[in-house]
């Protein structure tokens, strides 16, 4: 509000441990009908470890496509899902995912509404650089602790921005 001179109004209607089935019910049950401009949507990974690629694209579709159909006017903003850690055994199609993700904003026609967090990259980018999932996770399954979580609002306010966000530690 203060530096972009405008009047946010914050509402946060995640649950955690949430698959994208849920999130897609969600949407009817609490979001609909609601006054937004601009929807964060923070894509499930590794909760989804048991839903296939049909139900996983198509869920993330349905919903991008009935927020378009709903609000004409709005934005999105999707976070992709974070890879596995490998050091755990709840891993599932986890680095699928960001793929999946892909086609459902392609075919919902769409893309031109939404910005893409890919937060996945810089996360793949630290483990190819020596770290490991438990240097970065607080549970040693999927909860980030602050160094990651961090990063992801860095790379979510970058995807909404763009370049124009904190320009000079771009330079």
């Amino acid at each position: 509000e203060k530096n972009y001179n405008v009047k946010v109004n914050l509402m946060n209607e995640s649950v955690g441990g949430w698959k994208s089935s849920d999130l897609l019910a969600n949407y009817n049950t609490k979001i609909k009908g609601k006054d937004i401009d601009l929807m964060f949507y923070i894509c499930p990974g590794s909760n989804d470890n048991s839903t296939g690629q049909t139900s996983y694209t198509a869920n993330h579709h349905l919903l991008f496509q009935r927020f378009f159909d709903d609000y004409p006017e709005a934005n999105l903003l999707v976070q992709m899902p974070l890879g596995p850690n490998e050091q755990s055994t709840w891993t599932g199609p986890c680095s699928l995912m960001p793929s999946w993700v892909d086609e459902a904003i392609e075919s919902c026609g769409s893309s031109d509404r939404i910005a893409v967090s890919r937060i996945h990259e810089i996360v793949d980018w630290m483990k190819e650089n020596g770290k490991r999932g438990r240097d970065f996770l607080a549970n040693n399954i999927n909860h980030y602790n602050d160094f990651v979580l961090r990063v992801y609002i860095q790379c979510a306010l970058k995807a909404m921005f763009g370049d124009d966000y904190v320009a000079e530690i771009y330079e």
